[in-house]
């Protein structure tokens, strides 16, 4: 799994010295989704001045490059070079030989990087069946993604497009759609990533503390509605 989709899925890299900002509304169906992404996706196929279609990597299943196909892996076939020297790629899914994406953009240098967020303005992550997963669109240094589960809306992030792709704001919805809990990002404070999280109704429910920048240490807080600690967890001694 791409390590952008990664983070916005398991919602750990809330680090920023911005003011939080709500993503903006995003389709609330994947069949809406799929909608507004045909709708402005555009295949820049004809552009090509070099046609290649020609696999160029096989990544396993957090995204690292592998020498050949690993089971719930991907693969990336490089379909050719545009005017600009940018590359057209397609992501597939190495079980099933399925699309993971469309085709897409990069910039040639990031041709083998499995986590690079697209170029194109609009993009869509495929499940293995086909159906949508994550929709997401990209305005200068911002992305915002939604994510889907049995077509229905379960997540919405933004975040700004930097080398650590830090999170500003994520919304979590229950299967009617009704909002669920929502996370605000603080600071970056000596090296700590500090994430806020928040029931319906603005009581906080949660925090989450990462050390050291990778997300490989880290602290779980969660709270009684009342304020007091409910429960604790640290990962590897801190």
């Amino acid at each position: 799994m791409k390590p952008w989709i990664l983070a916005l899925l398991c919602a750990t890299s809330f680090a920023y010295a911005k003011p939080y900002e709500t993503a903006p509304d995003m389709p609330p169906t994947a069949q809406a989704a799929l909608a507004q992404y045909q709708h402005n996706y555009v295949d820049e196929s004809p552009k090509l001045v070099e046609r290649v279609d020609k696999i160029v990597a096989y990544f396993d299943k957090d995204g690292k490059r592998v020498e050949q196909p690993e089971k719930r892996g991907y693969y990336r076939v490089h379909v050719g070079t545009l005017a600009d020297g940018n590359v057209l790629v397609q992501d597939f899914y190495s079980d099933t030989q399925t699309k993971q994406t469309d085709k897409f953009v990069l910039q040639a240098k990031d041709l083998l990087d499995f986590g690079k967020h697209p170029l194109n303005p609009f993009h869509v992550t495929y499940q293995p069946n086909g159906e949508v997963f994550i929709f997401s669109h990209r305005n200068h240094q911002r992305a915002v993604a939604s994510v889907y589960d049995n077509g229905q809306m379960v997540m919405t992030a933004i975040w700004q497009l930097n080398d650590n792709d830090d999170a500003i704001g994520a919304k979590f919805y229950r299967p009617n759609g009704r909002l669920l809990s929502h996370a605000k990002g603080n600071v970056r404070v000596m090296g700590q990533a500090v994430s806020d999280f928040f029931d319906s109704q603005e009581r906080k429910i949660g925090q989450y503390t990462a050390y050291g920048g990778d997300g490989s240490r880290f602290e779980v807080i969660v709270y009684h509605n009342n304020g007091k600690i409910l429960s604790k967890y640290n990962e590897k001694g801190i």
